[in-house]
């Protein structure tokens, strides 16, 4: 099964793909393997499970339970006006989503539409340059984020203070993060930071 996502758009196609056996990527994909197993690239690469790969011109020959593909019909790695506007105009921005708290205003943070498929949550995320997310660790679920455009950084710190960073994990797009989350699904502080025009899939369970 490969079931098209609601966010896709005119700039990249997002699918879900379920049990196949085969997976052509023409021009550049993200492949996220959500499966158990890895997936070979080719002879000395493979995908591990919870990891993506930026592809390009690629076929996968192999079974594969569970993925997401996002596809570009150019180089996500550069820097793109149009899917900058694009998403400025389209996805919803936090006085949206939170019209009656005026403290989250201030962030430019916005969101795509969401796809739910049985245990998963998935949707992407756009911030313009040089500007960051609020730091935050309540999440009630398992997520993950991956890098599908431009170049971001997830941040964790010890407290609810910028002062307190320890760690600062660069995402070029195709990279996708360790699980930040423990055994008993709890997260340190932790903020996104957009060092060019980015976009990223974040994906729930």
């Amino acid at each position: 099964m490969i079931k098209p996502l609601s966010f896709s758009n005119q700039f990249f196609q997002a699918a879900f793909i379920e049990k196949e056996n085969r997976l052509e990527i023409k021009n550049y994909g993200i492949l996220l393997n959500l499966g158990e197993q890895g997936l070979k690239t080719d002879s000395s690469g493979a995908i591990l499970p919870y990891k993506s790969y930026l592809l390009r011109n690629t076929e996968i020959k192999q079974f594969m339970d569970r993925a997401i593909l996002v596809s570009f019909d150019f180089d996500p790695t550069k820097n793109n006006p149009d899917l900058n506007r694009f998403c400025a105009s389209s996805w919803d921005s936090n006085k949206i989503r939170y019209p009656h708290d005026p403290t989250k205003w201030k962030f430019k943070i916005l969101r795509s539409p969401i796809e739910k498929i049985g245990d998963l949550e998935i949707n992407c995320w756009f911030l313009p340059g040089a500007n960051s997310s609020s730091i935050h660790r309540e999440h009630p679920f398992k997520e993950v984020h991956v890098q599908i455009y431009g170049l971001g950084i997830m941040n964790k710190f010890t407290d609810q203070n910028y002062d307190t960073l320890y760690q600062r994990m660069y995402m070029p797009p195709g990279f996708t993060h360790d699980f930040f989350f423990d055994k008993d699904v709890k997260y340190p502080w932790h903020q996104y930071e957009a060092v060019s025009n980015s976009i990223w899939m974040a994906f729930m369970e």
